[in-house]
C-alpha cells in the first residue's frame, strides 16, 4: 500500500492535466496511512469497514468524522487546488502574492467587480456535486459527498470547511468560464475580477455571478475602484506612461474606524481630535502598556504595508496612538503627559523600563514605509 504522501503527489500530478478524470479515488480512503496519526487500530478498522460497505454516516462519531474529514480534505485538495491556483490565482498564497497578481493583471480593466460567495445552500450543493462529477468518475465518492450535506445543513460537524472550500473551487471554475472576465482573483470567500468594454458587459457578468453563487457583488468603474482584502482597489492612468497603474489604498474612513474601536479619542467628529487614555490598561505595568500599543500599530501596518497611502495614514494613527499611550501612562502615575515625555525621553524617541529594569521598551519608531508587492521578504 502506498504512503499517503505518494498518493497525494500522484493525484496532484494528474490534476494539472485539464481533461484528466479520476475513477478510483474512494479506494484511497481505505489507506490506513491517512488515519494512523489520529485513530487507534480499532477505530481505523471500524471506519474503513463502514467505508467499504458504505454504511458510514456523518455526525455519529466525532473522532471518526474528524479523521475522515482530514483524509478527504487532503485527497480533494490534491485534485482541485492545483487547477484552482493555475487558473484563477486563488490558492493558499499570501496577500502579497495576490496583490502582486492584481497589480500585474488588472491594469486594463474598465470595470471592477468585487464581492463575496454565498454559503453553500441546497441549490449550490446540487451545482457543486454536478461540478465535482466532471472530474470524479467514482460513484462511491460522489455518494459519500452527498452524505456530507447532512453535516453542512446541521451547521455542525467536521465537514463544514471542506464543503465550503469545494464550493469556492467550483465558483472559481464556473466564473472563469465566462468569456467577459479578463482577470480574476479570490481570497477565501471574497473575489475581485476585471471586465473590459461597455458597462453592459459588466452587468452581464454580474448576472452570471449572482447565478453562480455570489451573495454580494459591487460594480464600479475602475477609476472609482472597489473593496478587496481590506483595501480599496482602483486603476489610474499615468502621465508619464501609457500603461495604467493599479493602486492599493487604505479605504477612506479606515483610520477613523480603528480610532473609534480602540476608544482613543474623545469625539471622532470633533474638528480637532483629543486623545484619551485607555482605562483598561491603566493598571498594567508600564512596559505592557507600551507593548500593547506597539503590537496594535504593527498589526495594522502588516495589513496595509503594500498600500500606496500607508505612510500618511499610519502616521496619522501613530500620532493618536502615541498620545493615547502617553496619557495612559500619565493617568497611571497621576502626572502629566509632558512629565512622562521628559521622564522617558531618549533622543528622538522614548521608552519605559522593561519588567526587570534591565532594558527599555521603546514606543514604535520603525516607520511606515510602503513595501513593494514585487519584493520578497
Amino acid at each position: 500500500m502506498q504512503s499517503s504522501e505518494v498518493v497525494l503527489h500522484n493525484l496532484s500530478k494528474q490534476a494539472v492535466k485539464q481533461d484528466h478524470t479520476f475513477h478510483k479515488i474512494y479506494r484511497h480512503l481505505y489507506n490506513v496511512d491517512f488515519y494512523q496519526a489520529t485513530l487507534t487500530v480499532k477505530q481505523m478498522d471500524n471506519l474503513i469497514a463502514m467505508l467499504r460497505d458504505e454504511s458510514y454516516q456523518p455526525l455519529c462519531d466525532e473522532v471518526l468524522d474528524d479523521a475522515l474529514n482530514e483524509a478527504l480534505t487532503q485527497l480533494l485538495q490534491a485534485i482541485y487546488q492545483p487547477a484552482a491556483s493555475k487558473v484563477s490565482h486563488t490558492g493558499a498564497t499570501s496577500r502579497q502574492t495576490k496583490f502582486r497578481y492584481v497589480k500585474q493583471n488588472f491594469t486594463q480593466a474598465t470595470w471592477l467587480l468585487s464581492g463575496a460567495i454565498r454559503p453553500l445552500d441546497d441549490a449550490l450543493h446540487h451545482t457543486l456535486i454536478d461540478w465535482l462529477t466532471l472530474r470524479i468518475k467514482d460513484q462511491k465518492m460522489i455518494r459519500l459527498l452527498w452524505k456530507l450535506r447532512k453535516s453542512y445543513e446541521s451547521k455542525k460537524g467536521s465537514f463544514q470547511s471542506l464543503l465550503q472550500q469545494l464550493n469556492f473551487y467550483s465558483f472559481d471554475a464556473r466564473v472563469k468560464s465566462n468569456a467577459g472576465i479578463t482577470a480574476y482573483v479570490r481570497h477565501k470567500g471574497d473575489y475581485l475580477l476585471a471586465v473590459t468594454g461597455h458597462k453592459k458587459n459588466a452587468q452581464a457578468v454580474h448576472q452570471c455571478l449572482v447565478k453562480e453563487g455570489a451573495s454580494i457583488c459591487i460594480i464600479k468603474h475602475s477609476k472609482q475602484g472597489v473593496p478587496f482584502l481590506q483595501h480599496h482597489i482602483r486603476v489610474r492612468k499615468r502621465a508619464t506612461c501609457d500603461t495604467p497603474r493599479v493602486q492599493l489604498l487604505i479605504p477612506k474612513g479606515t483610520i477613523e474606524k480603528i480610532i473609534v474601536q480602540q476608544r482613543i479619542v474623545k469625539d471622532i467628529n470633533a474638528k480637532s481630535w483629543v486623545p484619551l487614555h485607555r482605562t483598561t490598561l491603566v493598571t498594567a505595568p508600564a512596559d505592557v502598556i507600551v507593548k500593547t500599543y506597539n503590537e496594535q500599530l504593527r498589526k495594522w501596518y502588516r495589513i496595509y504595508q503594500y498600500a500606496d497611502n500607508v505612510t500618511p495614514k499610519m502616521q496619522q494613527l501613530h500620532y493618536m496612538m502615541e498620545y493615547s499611550c502617553l496619557k495612559t501612562l500619565a493617568n497611571k502615575y497621576k502626572t502629566t503627559v509632558s512629565k512622562i515625555k521628559t521622564m522617558y525621553r531618549e533622543g528622538k524617541t522614548w521608552g519605559v523600563p522593561n519588567g526587570t529594569g534591565t532594558a527599555r521598551v521603546y514606543f514604535y519608531n520603525e516607520g511606515y514605509a510602503r513595501k513593494s508587492v514585487f519584493n520578497n521578504g
